[in-house]
Parts: structure tokens; sequence; C-alpha cells
């Protein structure tokens, strides 16, 4: 089963006959983000793993839906902007960041509980950004939270001691062959392992023209985290240390996002044909750094 959102409606797909099982509309909403995760609830006494799905998007509120009826059971209040991204924190299911202009904010969603589905989503803390946050990544060993920015790729420090206080930037991710005030339009952002992340972006080219980047750069967190404490503003600028590059082609469009799952050793990423790149990384050798990049394994069209 997979989730898709678009305009008003969320539907729910099955993977092998891709027949829409289900789907949810909700009237003058305009979905941007999904997220899935895994909770414990107790049902008929006993306690059971039941999937949940998170969705956001133009109305600034984050809808939490029970997949079995496809039914909204709770929501939060309202950001203060459309929200672009959603992720879970890959080890606490009810805690999700979400992304919008100028915030990550952090919310515990809860525990629905049984029959009326009971529950209370509250913001833990939120993380205060420069502009638009279009995707999230969030890596607890490494104790960072990194968010790609339609200016840029940023990271904040992450630890579980959460308040309502706004934390600001912490480092300014400097991406390869980038010099410093380019404006450069980040769209893909992924985990490949606890310390490798992949990055798709763009460059401005003209007043409102963009042009990708012809690689998707997988890099180290903690190689350049090494770099930190040299601040030059309000806080650390460093340059990404790329470990490799996948080969990609120069494009004028962006919000073409790319997807893996961490630790799953695959790359996945749509251009603008409607074709999907897929890239076997499992096998990446940090130590044999490849200039000309990896060639997708295979292309879907």
């Amino acid at each position: 089963m997979v989730a898709t959102c678009g305009s008003d409606s969320l539907c729910l797909l099955d993977c092998k006959s891709g027949t829409v099982m289900k789907k949810y509309k909700h009237p003058n909403e305009d979905f941007y983000a999904i997220a899935w995760t895994t909770v414990t609830m107790k049902i008929g006494g006993r306690d059971t793993q039941t999937n949940i799905l998170a969705a956001a998007g133009k109305s600034r509120q984050i809808r939490l839906l029970y997949p079995a009826q496809l039914i909204c059971y709770a929501s939060t209040s309202p950001s203060k902007q459309p929200i672009n991204a959603l992720v879970f924190h890959p080890g606490k299911p009810t805690w999700l960041f979400s992304g919008s202009r100028e915030a990550i904010a952090l919310w515990d969603i809860g525990i629905p509980k049984l029959p009326n589905y009971d529950c209370h989503p509250r913001q833990l803390c939120s993380f205060k950004a420069v502009s638009d946050v279009l995707n999230i990544a969030v890596l607890p060993r490494s104790g960072r939270l990194i968010g790609a920015c339609d200016d840029g790729m940023y990271g904040w420090d992450l630890d579980e001691k959460y308040d309502t206080k706004t934390r600001a930037v912490g480092v300014e991710y400097l991406l390869p062959a980038c010099k410093l005030k380019e404006e450069v339009f980040v769209d893909g952002l992924g985990v490949v392992q606890d310390d490798l992340i992949a990055t798709k972006f763009s460059r401005l080219t003209g007043s409102d023209d963009f042009e990708s980047d012809n690689h998707i750069h997988l890099w180290s967190v903690t190689d350049t985290d090494s770099q930190l404490g040299k601040k030059k503003s309000d806080f650390d600028i460093v340059p990404t240390k790329v470990v490799h590059t996948l080969q990609w082609k120069h494009l004028s469009e962006i919000y073409l996002y790319l997807g893996c799952r961490k630790d799953s050793g695959v790359v996945a990423a749509g251009d603008d044909k409607g074709n999907i790149h897929l890239y076997d990384v499992s096998q990446v050798n940090r130590s044999k750094f490849n200039r000309d990049g990896i060639a997708p394994s295979q292309v879907r069209y």
C-alpha cells in the first residue's frame, strides 16, 4: 500500500495492481506533504501495531488519519504558514517534524484512544529557519536536524531536551561548487545511512531561472560537522564533505524531489519526463571517489 497526495485529495493505492483502494478529500485544502508512522494502540484489550498517516499543506494544519477507514481523527492548531514537508522521528513514532516558511516545528501527535480516537497533538518546540523549508532529514545518532530550503541547506542541534522555545539555526551547509551567498534551491534531501545524506539542488541562472546541478551528492554529516566552530556570522558556514556523486541531468524544473529509505541501498529521483532514476548505493566506497558519478542502475519509463 502506498499513499499519494495532491490538490484536496489523499489516495491509498495497491502497489501490485495500481488500484486506488481508498480516497480522502478535504474541501479547500491543497495537500503538499504526507508521512507514515506506526504506533502501538490498545485494540480489543491488546497492544496492536497500527499505521497512522499525517498530511498537511496549504491550510497550515496537520491532519492525522487512520488508514483502515481513512478517517481524519485529529488535527493540529494552524501554523503561521503553509506546510511543505513532514517527517517522523525514526526512533520516536509520535514525534513529527513539519517544515514551512522560516520554521520547522516538532509535534508530539500522541496515540489515539478508542473508541473515539481521542488524541491531543501538541507542539514541543520550533526550529527557526531563514526561508521556505522544502524537505527535512532527522539524524538522531549524529544529533542533527537538516532542512533543505529554497535558498540553501541548514542544520540544527537535535537532542531530547525539548521545550516551547525556538531554536536558532546552527549551521549552513555550503553545497559543492557553490559560492557563499549564491542562490541555491535545494529540492532533494534523503537519509541514505546514519551518516550519509543525498542532496539534489539547482542554481539560479537568471532572474527567475534555475538549472539543476548535474550530480546528486552523497555527503557525510560527521565529516562535515567536524569543521564546525569557525563562525563568521550568526551561525557556522561549512562546505559539505562529499564522498560520492550520482549522475543527474541539467534541468530547469524545480520541486523534483528524490526519495530513499534509510539503509535500503537505493536512491530514487524523478525527472521532468516522468521517468524514475534508480541508483544502487549499497556498495558505495567512501575511499574511492568517482568524479564521473554513479550511473542509474535502472530508469523506469
